[in-house]
């Protein structure tokens, strides 16, 4: 119902002469810096079909995307994608794709566009935002700009930052270089399309737009390690931009591992304006386990970096998995699905088991090849007995998730689905998820409503059915 209303209201507006927005297209910013953190908008709700009405210039497109970009708070209510909290504060707003049915598939979309913003005077400019892309199924952001001629937008330029994808549940930051649109006016567009599952949430938050000052340099990617990371001696590679207008010949880089300051890394060279180069850090001895990063840029051309919010890069990686662990409160990972994401992420370099301490826990979604299984790098999660432990989902199609991995077990746990959804399972496969076991297992799903889609076990190529090929 939400494109026939707003087509009926673009007739309407349409007749009296007036471009339709949210907001008109005659707001436009002459002051800067200028941040959007969507604090002052009204939330509107993580439906995925909502028509979301924006504020301070910012307007949805009618007419070339299938659905709305939303204001949220506070996260998601789809495990394992989206963020949890909002970036300037962690209690604030941010702009939210929402990609659950029927958005999804990778041909749905949503396009939000900016104010106009007013870079008359100014050679050079940029924009610098923060995103969220956390899912193992991310679809991909596109940012576009489009020049305007007396307070009309023209065509949009595609892409004039190549499109990405990511999978990192953080807040990552990234500066759009504007030059070819500085010294008049112009206009940006962010431009989601989804992935091929609900797996794909995306936020954006701290939209600044700002002339480019001289000094201004920042860490923009980790090289080296990656997951999955082999232990030993390892290079770290960090990729370095220099966001200013005028080279820069020295900076000093600051690093730590899990809160550990390494020794700082000096630069001296030349890294022309807009220009970046990797650099190493230096070689560290990784041993097993998982690894937070931090990476901090300080001291352009021996002086104050002129924009301080785009100087650190956190991220992590780990080794792979191998061997037993514990699952439960306190123990090595505090429930099966935690410990599923670290499978995920680290993949494995032999058979691993996780023991499930006693106890009741939510869903688990296994979505996304673990680099390393085989018949016999296997990984096992073990309950005991149904009787003590139980893996619960009270919403969702289903309590046990398994998406394109392979060699899995579950075995010893009562598997329940409490869900009133047609499409009820305790177990479902898709997408070439092969030489996976359900062991000694008791399943229980909800029969209310009544459906004969409702099942045990699933193996589909649908989200919603349990008949559709393609599996």
């Amino acid at each position: 119902m939400k494109k026939i209303y707003r087509y009926i209201f673009v007739s309407l507006l349409l007749l009296t002469g007036t471009i339709w927005s949210s907001q008109t297209y005659g707001q436009v910013i002459t002051t800067f810096p200028y941040t959007e953190n969507f604090d002052a908008m009204t939330t509107c709700g993580t439906i995925s079909v909502n028509a979301c009405e924006l504020s301070g210039g910012w307007f949805n497109d009618l007419t070339n995307d299938t659905q709305d970009w939303t204001v949220d708070a506070g996260g998601t209510g789809s495990s394992q994608t989206g963020p949890s909290a909002d970036h300037t504060s962690g209690s604030g707003n941010y702009l939210y794709f929402e990609a659950t049915s029927p958005c999804f598939g990778g041909d749905d979309s949503a396009h939000v566009e900016s104010p106009i913003i007013d870079a008359t005077g100014f050679p050079a400019f940029e924009m610098n935002f923060w995103y969220h892309m956390y899912g193992q199924r991310m679809g991909d952001l596109h940012i576009d700009a489009s020049t305007v001629t007396g307070g009309v937008p023209g065509h949009w330029d595609f892409d004039i930052k190549p499109s990405f994808k990511d999978n990192l549940d953080l807040w990552q930051n990234l500066t759009v270089n504007l030059n070819a649109y500085a010294g008049g006016q112009f206009q940006v567009r962010f431009r989601m399309v989804s992935g091929t599952n609900f797996y794909s949430d995306a936020a954006l938050d701290d939209i600044v737009f700002q002339p480019i000052v001289p000094l201004n340099i920042s860490p923009t990617a980790l090289i080296a390690p990656v997951s999955p990371v082999t232990a030993g001696a390892n290079d770290f590679e960090v990729e370095i931009s220099n966001l200013g207008s005028v080279a820069v010949t020295s900076f000093q880089v600051n690093w730590d591992i899990n809160g550990t300051p390494q020794a700082p890394f000096n630069y001296t060279g030349s890294l022309a304006a807009n220009d970046r180069d990797t650099v190493n850090l230096g070689n560290v001895n990784i041993t097993p386990g998982f690894y937070d990063v931090c990476i901090v840029t300080s001291l352009p051309n021996g002086s104050a970096d002129q924009v301080p919010g785009n100087d650190t890069l956190c991220t992590n990686f780990c080794t792979p998995l191998s061997g037993v662990y514990t699952v439960g409160a306190g123990l090595d990972y505090n429930t099966p699905d935690e410990a599923a994401q670290a499978v995920l992420l680290c993949g494995v370099s032999g058979p691993v088991t996780f023991n499930i301490a006693p106890g009741t826990y939510g869903r688990v979604d296994l979505t996304g090849e673990i680099l390393g299984t085989s018949a016999t790098n296997t990984v096992t999660f073990n309950g005991g007995s149904p009787s003590q432990v139980t893996i619960e989902s009270t919403t969702g199609n289903a309590a046990v998730h398994l998406e394109s991995v392979d060699w899995v077990t579950f075995r010893n746990v009562s598997i329940v689905n409490l869900s009133a959804l047609s499409y009820s399972w305790g177990v479902f496969l898709t997408d070439s998820a092969d030489h996976n076991t359900i062991d000694s297992c008791l399943v229980q799903v909800a029969t209310s409503p009544p459906s004969s889609l409702v099942a045990a076990v699933v193996a589909s190529g649908s989200q919603t059915s349990n008949s559709l090929t393609g599996y």
